[in-house]
């Protein structure tokens, strides 16, 4: 009798376990950004507005503020922006560029993303 209460226990205990753990993954991405893959310094993001169920990518170098805003970044026509307080001296190689164009153009064309070139 002790032993079927135990594996009862178990079985409730791994289940809640699941469950809970699952609930962390379901909302990755959902109305709010996450990154996806990274090049360099660079960061790719993605989110998902769930009403709409649009795709929303950016790229973007976190080390110059934690506001996308205040980051050198590419827009939506994959040009390079750069915050107002700083100065426009970094240069992005012809290499580099491709590799973010590229990235940009899988977030944006599938919901499912496969890091790599």
């Amino acid at each position: 009798m002790l032993g079927k209460k135990i594996g009862l226990f178990r079985l409730i205990f791994y289940s809640i376990s699941i469950l809970y753990a699952s609930n962390f993954f379901v909302y990755a991405g959902l109305d709010t950004f996450t990154t996806l893959d990274e090049f360099d310094d660079w960061t790719i993001e993605r989110k998902v507005e769930s009403q709409t169920n649009q795709l929303f990518c950016r790229a973007s170098m976190p080390r110059y503020g934690s506001w996308f805003g205040s980051r050198i970044r590419l827009d939506s026509q994959d040009k390079l922006l750069y915050p107002q307080y700083l100065e426009k001296n970094y240069e992005i190689s012809p290499e580099l560029m491709g590799k973010l164009r590229n990235a940009l153009h899988k977030c944006r064309s599938s919901i499912i993303y496969s890091s790599g070139e």
